[in-house]
Order: structure tokens, then sequence, then C-alpha cells
């Protein structure tokens, strides 16, 4: 009774993380579109910074290149744990 009930609980475990992991892909895909805009953009930004020598502006605009690369690697992150659970569960339902 207990294998059966831990089989149900792997079966919709995989169910859930898989459908997480189309859509954290999905924003992932979609993430990578805008970013690439946004930091064409700020480097364009950066460089006019750097010709007038407005050093405060390239301070902040490397602090938000930042900000973006870090938000970029915790999507990552996360889709790593999703698909590591998803794994995990799909070896329990199969094992």
């Amino acid at each position: 009774m207990i294998k059966i009930l831990s089989k149900i609980v792997a079966a919709l475990m995989v169910v859930i993380l898989g459908s997480l992991c189309m859509v954290a892909n999905g924003a992932a895909k979609v993430y990578c579109r805008i970013a690439g805009i946004f930091f064409n953009f700020i480097g364009i930004c950066v460089l006019l910074a750097v010709i007038t020598s407005q050093w405060n502006n390239v301070f902040i605009l490397a602090i938000i290149s930042g900000a973006g690369f870090l938000s970029y690697l915790a999507v990552g992150l996360i889709m790593t744990v999703l698909e590591s659970g998803k794994d995990f569960f799909n070896t329990v339902l199969h094992g």
C-alpha cells in the first residue's frame, strides 16, 4: 500500500515539476530575448558615459548590468533545481 502511494505521489511530482520546468524554460527564453536588447542598450549608455566622463553613471550602469546577470544566474539555478527534483522523482517512480 505504501509503495503504491509513493508511486502516485512521485508521478504527481514528476508532472508538476515537468510543468514548472517547461514554464521556467519558456521564461528563460523570453528573458534572453529581452536581456539581449537591454544589455545592448546598457552597453551604448556605458560607452556614452565613458566618452563624456560621467563616472557615476558608469558605476550605476555597471550595478544594473550586474543585477541583470545575477537574475539570469538565479533563473538557471531554479531550472537546475527543478530538473534535479524531477530526475529524483523519476528514479523513485521507476526504481
